[in-house]
């Protein structure tokens, strides 16, 4: 298979099993890393009993996080059998990036702490990814998406008019605030390594990641701006979405003058023109745009802000995303072949003239390519029987038994 994207030739070992590290190696596959995930030694079914769980009866399993796993390579090891971490060893021998997502603690008692990884494999760049980091009074807590979002100001930030926190339809704590600053950070820590010869270590922090993107309302606080506090809020009737008379919603978004200028032409309230920030003016306005934006259907309204520069949108449902003509054209839902069928996914991003992204297979079954995987790492028959035997490897489902003697 022909690798094209800008990382082919990098080896990424992921040890972590939700959310941000998949996320994480996920987005460093599509560049072209060659991406081996450790699976859980013990069978699926424990994974599979958690997952069905939190979803419920009758949800297919593989809609939780299967996506993430595509273009990796897969091997089960037990990390606390010696077997396993010979694996684990002749694996980072030849790796450029360990990835993990281990409680602080746990990693040195499985011996694959920073100080003996760096010792051993100098050039291994060591991505750290927790709900809070590696140092702090919260480094020991536990913590979901939900808990992160919460703990850095953005529920207090989405609040809706009754008060309440409004929580995001996806999981931005893991994806954007985890692993996105995850997959950055291996960038840079891979470019610094090309001018130091040197890997280092990353300490990634999801509560710390939500804040950061909470910056832009945490450091005006600081400064005693309110104003831009309640304006992203919806606060402001210009930058908020409305019902229209067929039960659709608008999204109005007219911060600069003239795409506000436009948006009061549209409703016919020249006098509005003066009082964009006029915060005494917003409930007013505010109850004025609702009732005359219910009076006609989305479409209608679409027709007539459709002429203008204006920045108004309708919402559209799930179902119209997936069919929007924009996207398609782009070709950004794609299909891949993964274990037996093919299933859909987002497109690998960012697009890249000269050394395009891509996925090059979807997600494969639990420890699917052990034995490819040892036999690349010089174990033989009587070797991988060993470890198979002793534990440290699951044995794949194509490899029988040793016989009895």
């Amino acid at each position: 298979m022909v690798v094209s994207g800008p990382l082919a030739g990098s080896l990424v070992v992921d040890l972590t099993r939700y959310g941000p590290g998949p996320y994480c190696s996920m987005l460093l596959g599509d560049l072209g890393c060659e991406v081996v995930v450790v699976d859980d030694y013990r069978a699926p079914a424990a994974a599979h009993a958690r997952t069905k769980a939190m979803i419920g009866p009758g949800a297919p399993l593989g809609s939780q996080g299967s996506w993430m796993r595509r273009n990796a390579r897969r091997i089960a090891l037990d990390l606390k059998n010696p077997g396993g971490r010979e694996v684990l060893d002749r694996l980072l021998d030849r790796a450029d990036v360990l990835l993990e997502g281990f409680r602080p603690g746990v990693a040195p008692r499985l011996g694959i702490d920073v100080a003996s990884l760096r010792s051993a494999h100098r050039r291994l760049v060591i991505c750290s990814i927790t709900g809070f980091g590696q140092d702090g009074p919260y480094r020991d807590r536990a913590g979901h998406d939900l808990n992160y979002l919460a703990m850095g100001g953005l529920l207090d930030g989405n609040r809706g008019h009754d008060g309440e926190p409004v929580l995001p339809p996806t999981v931005l704590a893991d994806l954007a605030a985890g692993g996105m600053q995850a997959a950055i950070g291996v960038l840079a820590a891979l470019l610094a390594r090309e001018r130091s010869g040197e890997g280092q270590s990353i300490d990634v922090s999801l509560h710390e990641g939500v804040v950061a993107l909470m910056a832009p309302l945490l450091l005006r606080l600081l400064g005693d701006d309110s104003r831009s506090w309640t304006l992203l809020r919806g606060e402001a009737p210009w930058y908020r979405s409305y019902a229209t008379a067929d039960a659709r919603h608008l999204a109005i978004a007219a911060v600069e003058p003239w795409f506000y200028a436009a948006v009061c032409s549209v409703l016919g309230h020249p006098e509005w023109l003066a009082k964009q920030f006029d915060t005494a003016s917003w409930p007013a306005m505010g109850h004025v745009m609702g009732a005359q934006l219910a009076t006609r259907t989305a479409a209608e309204w679409m027709a007539l802000f459709g002429e203008r520069d204006s920045c108004v949108c309708v919402v559209p449902t799930m179902d119209e995303l997936l069919a929007d003509q924009h996207l398609r054209a782009r070709g950004t839902f794609v299909e891949v072949e993964g274990d037996g069928s093919r299933a859909p996914h987002v497109r690998a991003l960012p697009r890249f003239s000269d050394t395009p992204a891509d996925i090059r297979r979807g997600q494969m079954p639990w420890n699917f390519d052990c034995g490819s995987l040892l036999d690349e790492l010089g174990f033989g028959p009587e070797a991988r029987e060993r470890l198979y035997s002793e534990g440290g490897v699951a044995r794949p489902a194509t490899a029988p038994a040793a016989s009895s003697p």
